[in-house]
């Protein structure tokens, strides 16, 4: 039986970056040198745009602290954003006293920014090597139509000087480091909850990147489920918590190991883009991750296949995860409930992805939309059954009505394979899951009605 062998946790994604760093400056193992051999030579020979996001060698090892398509944050946006409206959670996640606001207190919808989301722009004079104000940069289209900016100098009612400008994105410190600033039109970003907050939290786990065959949209719309419920338990006065974990299987030693990294903590707003860069974004997983896992391998003394591990199947990572609670607990927070850690444990099917991509955009986005929805609701039922017990079986089986129109057919399987049969394998299951799962049965008989 696969078993967890070797982990680490990190606070954020720069601490990760920072340790991976410092290991492979100072490789010790011989596999894990001639791994880095080996990546350093397809650094300089085979850098593809398709497959590392950029051909810009400079840009992999700078600081990335932008995801790489804003335009598919954008889309993914617009195209989710009214999931939750008219399903009702039950009074676990009441909404009906949260109102927008234009405050800056409360919680930060990303969902009502995202609506107006803009780019915050600067001017820099590269002569007098300054930023210049807004209010003095004069807009001028060619006769190609582009945009060009300048700074006009008068003396005398005349201009005395024009020195062209360039537009840069405009950076603010956030958390010790210097980030991309965005903006919304949308002015009243914050929810205000009037109740109060119920003492729970909820520590979200997904995987970073995934399947070479994986694209960057499949990735981005795998978080999204993740986000959406971590904005719903945040409205609903439960902290929340998003971590980028990566498991894998090792062939040479054949052993399960693990790193994981905090992107939004209890008390953080969501930040979608740094959740994207973290689990999304190939500049960071096929270039900054694959370094971790050489310097990890070689800190654990481990042989290495070439390959840097398997991806594990879906059944498999959720039984590992049952480990990595047992490490995280005893290595990380003793304080930790175990039935507060949950595994986002699907897939994108890239194969129908790839086809739908190739054949009809709109089918694809509408996939993507269905496969979101479902996750969504899937992890919500999840954290209701961990909470709450059998008590809200029914009002699960009603939500299947209020969000697909209908009791799906399988839902009987649904709540057996998808909340009960994941409920299963979690090991020292507290009191309300162990009664929940006794009590699942007489739910199902005593509403067959529903079905």
């Amino acid at each position: 039986m696969l078993r967890l062998s070797r982990a680490i946790q990190f606070n954020s994604l720069n601490d990760l970056h920072e340790v991976a760093e410092k290991h492979w400056d100072d490789l010790q193992t011989y596999t894990g040198k001639l791994r880095r051999k080996e990546q350093e030579r397809n650094w300089s020979t085979d850098l593809s745009e398709s497959w590392y996001g950029t051909t810009d060698l400079s840009e992999l090892e700078g600081h990335i602290s932008d995801f790489i398509d804003i335009n598919a944050i954008n889309e993914a946006s617009e195209l989710v954003k009214n999931i939750v409206n008219g399903i009702d959670f039950g009074d676990e996640y009441k909404q009906d006293r949260i109102k927008p606001s234009s405050l800056e207190r409360g919680i930060f919808s990303f969902d009502l920014a995202a609506q107006g989301l803009v780019r915050v722009y600067e001017y820099y004079d590269p002569v007098a090597k300054v930023v210049v104000d807004a209010k003095r940069v004069t807009t001028i289209e060619d006769k190609d139509g582009q945009t060009m900016f300048f700074l006009r100098i008068f003396a005398d009612g005349k201009i005395k000087e024009e020195r062209q400008l360039e537009q840069r994105q405009k950076l603010h410190m956030v958390d010790g480091e210097m980030k991309p600033k965005f903006a919304s039109t949308v002015k009243k970003t914050y929810l205000l909850r009037e109740k109060t907050p119920q003492d729970k939290k909820v520590d979200l786990y997904l995987q970073i990147g995934g399947h070479n065959k994986y694209q960057a949209d499949d990735l981005v719309w795998r978080a999204i489920p993740v986000m959406l419920a971590a904005e719903l338990m945040e409205k609903s006065g439960i902290k929340t918590r998003i971590n980028g974990t990566s498991l894998s299987y090792n062939r040479p030693t054949k052993e399960i190991t693990a790193f994981s990294a905090v992107l939004k903590g209890y008390d953080d707003p969501l930040d979608i883009n740094q959740v994207l860069l973290g689990i999304a974004d190939p500049r960071i997983f096929r270039y900054k991750i694959f370094k971790a896992t050489i310097g990890f391998f070689d800190m654990w003394n481990m042989k290495q296949h070439r390959n840097l591990g398997i991806p594990l199947t879906e059944e498999i990572a959720l039984q590992l995860f049952e480990d990595y609670k047992d490490w995280h607990i005893e290595n990380v927070n003793p304080d930790e409930k175990r039935e507060n850690m949950i595994y986002q444990s699907y897939d994108i099917d890239y194969k129908k992805t790839k086809k739908l991509r190739r054949e009809s955009p709109s089918r694809l986005r509408d996939y993507y939309k269905d496969r979101t929805k479902a996750e969504f609701v899937r992890l919500v039922d999840k954290i209701d059954v961990n909470f709450n017990g059998a008590k809200n079986l029914r009002q699960i089986m009603e939500r299947q009505k209020n969000i697909f129109g209908r009791v799906k057919f399988d839902t009987k399987d649904y709540i057996n394979n998808q909340i009960m049969g994941e409920l299963e394998i979690v090991k020292d299951r507290n009191d309300i899951q162990n009664q929940a799962l006794k009590e699942w049965r007489n739910v199902f008989d005593a509403n067959k009605n529903v079905f």
